[in-house]
């Protein structure tokens, strides 16, 4: 039965603490049908994925057993693992998913470096620079025997390299609980985890230390090392964290007419000071006495001047909103200045 053994050990029910959820694909950007690449067992695959897209790899799988995926992936990328026995994997069908985050496991690899460090007794070490770092983890499923398709999916607005391998894991056995979720290797009763995992049966992320390893925490707050920024550090000083309604700028966000703060994610006036004449709320100009329109830029003292100086040639009333002459019965024109004519024939 397919994925029977996984079924059965709950290999697909890991917890995670930290979890990492893929944003909504954008519309019409990743294609859920194409031809899939065939690789073989063991061998090494590179692949430059797409923005908000996928790359597709088909493996034989000979005999049925635990196999082991090694990644490589760039410390800002996000990245997602679809399988599926027999047909290409979607977003929404697959046999298998995994979601991996660089930034979650770049953090884990430096918490580890840092206690190796602190045991050590010579100190702290020295900030990384923000450049983009590759980051390796790794993950184990039992795969039935069959032909197997693997779509790997780049949750990000770049194009993400990806360097993996498919393997046979010769000496997985059974010995540790719940076969430590697929997420380490099991050693004499203990769940030894990969990195970005952690707990005694490697179910749950391994969540980023104070201030992401790139800060400190002093006077509860985080002081960030040069070229990071962010509550955590955990964002490069030229990345932004989001810019839902503009684009990120050398480490800032341009907003779009309408939108404004950090992320563009708040309404804005049109014109943001409503032309120095009312006060911009919940993206509605609230207008001075004595201005008006939708950015307060009708000047309604100008108006009455022009009102004054117009008195519909004294045969009507100058209305100040519509600014136009209501003129009085038999009276028309823009002024009010023509005489109608009416042709009133008597018996």
């Amino acid at each position: 039965m397919l994925l029977s053994y996984i079924h059965q050990h709950n290999l697909a029910k890991v917890k995670y603490n930290c979890s990492i959820i893929l944003r909504q694909p954008v519309a019409g950007a990743s294609k859920q049908t194409g031809p899939a690449t065939d690789g073989n067992i063991g061998d090494r695959h590179r692949s430059d994925i797409p923005p908000h897209d996928f790359v597709r790899v088909r493996f034989y799988i000979a005999k049925s057993q635990f196999y082991k995926f090694n990644l490589s992936i760039n410390d800002d990328a996000y990245i997602g693992v679809y399988g599926r026995r027999s047909l290409q994997p979607t977003h929404t069908q697959y046999d298998l998913v995994e979601t991996l985050s660089g930034e979650k496991i770049a953090a884990s690899v430096k918490a580890a470096s840092r206690q190796r460090v602190k045991r050590s007794g010579y100190g702290d070490i020295t900030p990384q620079s923000a450049a983009t770092q590759e980051v390796n983890t790794a993950f184990s499923s039992y795969l039935d025997e069959g032909h197997w398709y693997f779509s790997l999916y780049n949750d990000d607005s770049k194009s993400q390299v990806v360097r993996f391998t498919l393997g046979r894991q010769e000496k997985m056995t059974t010995d540790c609980p719940n076969d430590c979720y697929g997420k380490g290797e099991c050693r004499d009763g203990t769940c030894h985890c990969y990195l970005g995992y952690t707990g005694v049966e490697c179910s749950q992320y391994a969540c980023p230390v104070l201030c992401s390893g790139n800060g400190v925490y002093e006077g509860g707050i985080c002081k960030c090392y040069n070229n990071w920024k962010g509550a955590e550090c955990s964002i490069q000083a030229h990345h932004c964290k989001e810019c839902i309604h503009g684009r990120c700028i050398d480490g800032e966000c341009s907003c779009q007419v309408g939108w404004k703060g950090e992320d563009c994610g708040e309404v804005d006036c049109e014109v943001p000071h409503c032309s120095g004449h009312g006060v911009c709320q919940s993206g509605k100009c609230y207008c001075e006495m004595g201005f008006r329109g939708i950015d307060c830029s009708i000047d309604e003292m100008g108006s009455f001047t022009m009102a004054c100086s117009n008195d519909c040639s004294g045969h009507g009333t100058f209305d100040l909103h519509l600014q136009t002459c209501s003129c009085e019965t038999g009276w028309t024109g823009r002024n009010c200045e023509e005489l109608l004519d009416y042709n009133i024939n008597v018996a």
